[in-house]
């Protein structure tokens, strides 16, 4: 088991950069601290409380869309750490903050922190859609494209109904 508490609420660290790619921040060298991660986050559900929102029930969310990509995205980082964690698909704000330990780069970590991998992340971000993540049987591999950044050919998943 891995020591996270390295890195203070505060404390300005690397990141991943699924994070800073869902945190609209260009600046692969940034360094964020987890209390920014959390606001960012939490900005983000604000945002999009129309869609996110669970009907009576203000304190949870849905886990779609952008949403779901980055928390599939932590649990590449769970898994290549080798702790086995799952995604719901209904979570309350208290549950954000088990998840921000895997948005801090580790030395154990895979990162790439090429501008073209964060450039192909973003071409899939922007093309991926709600059907493909409806239908996707593998969402690992889904999750190792985007945390690796690989550019993936998406036509094959449009003749799904």
């Amino acid at each position: 088991m891995y020591y996270y508490d390295t890195c203070s609420i505060y404390k300005e660290c690397d990141v991943h950069i699924f994070v800073l790619n869902f945190l609209k921040i260009k600046d692969l060298n940034k360094k964020i601290s987890r209390r920014d991660i959390l606001c960012g986050l939490i900005e983000y559900l604000e945002e999009n409380k129309d869609v996110l929102k669970i009907e009576n029930d203000k304190r949870s969310f849905k886990i779609i869309n952008e949403l779901r990509i980055f928390f599939e995205n932590c649990l590449f980082v769970a898994h290549s750490r080798e702790e086995y964690i799952n995604i719901p698909s209904i979570m309350s704000y208290s549950q954000l903050t088990q998840y921000v330990k895997y948005c801090i780069i580790l030395p154990i970590d895979i990162y790439y922190d090429s501008e073209e991998y964060l450039i192909n992340q973003k071409k899939f971000i922007n093309t991926i859609s709600e059907e493909l993540l409806a239908f996707v049987l593998f969402p690992d591999h889904i999750s190792y494209w985007i945390h690796l950044g690989h550019d993936v050919n998406l036509r094959n998943f449009s003749n799904i109904k």
